[in-house]
């Protein structure tokens, strides 16, 4: 079974840090604001970039609030059904900041779609979100990560904590064998090991003889 690619936690954040941070003067604080809720929706909640950049503010908003899951409903979800995602809260805090360029108090109305294009009555394309989360790993870690390894990244966090037919169902995944590409040792997890090695080999040198 082949080994999908992940993100340590540093390089994962780095990016998101990226997207939030990076001081280009082209990029205004709307942009700074949608590309980080982008690349948080694909980390913290594991969507597919089609999902992402398909959503509407019903999706994520209730009452101008924003929802405590993220609802994916079966017209653009890959599999054809229907998942709802609990929202971390720093990604409820980057749709609360979102909120405010996408809803028109004075008409008043929402925009049709969560991320728009220059077109206002289209969503971005799949290809902008790809490419700002690639120039984003760029700056940051030197080299070009795709929208599907923060996808995965987000998997592999799961998998430490919950079972496989948990994270099957929050990543919409028909079959478990899907989702068990994720059972692989992650960069993190051999970290954590030698580590935990080092600390277990230290403890016994110190213990009286």
């Amino acid at each position: 079974m082949p080994q999908v690619e992940l993100l340590t936690t540093t390089e994962a954040e780095a990016v998101i840090t990226n997207l939030r941070d990076h001081p280009y003067s082209y990029k205004t604080l709307e942009t700074q604001l949608r590309n980080t809720l982008m690349g948080l929706l694909m980390l913290d909640a594991g969507l597919r970039v089609g999902e992402a950049i398909r959503l509407v503010p019903a999706d994520v908003y209730w009452s101008h609030l924003p929802r405590s899951e993220v609802m994916i409903r079966a017209e653009i979800s890959k599999t054809n059904d229907s998942r709802n995602i609990p929202t971390s809260e720093r990604l409820q805090e980057a749709l609360s900041l979102w909120h405010p360029y996408i809803y028109a108090p004075e008409i008043p109305r929402y925009a049709p779609f969560l991320f728009t294009a220059k077109d206002p009555t289209r969503h971005i394309s799949r290809r902008s979100a790809e490419r700002l989360i690639e120039q984003a790993s760029l700056r940051a870690l030197g080299k070009q990560t795709h929208c599907h390894v923060l996808r995965h990244t987000f998997a592999d966090r799961l998998r430490r904590v919950t079972d496989l037919r948990t994270v099957q169902a929050l990543l919409g995944h028909k079959c478990l064998t899907s989702t068990q590409v994720y059972t692989h040792p992650s960069p993190d997890d051999q970290s954590l090991a030698i580590k935990a090695m080092h600390e277990r080999t230290s403890h016994a040198n110190q213990s009286p003889q």
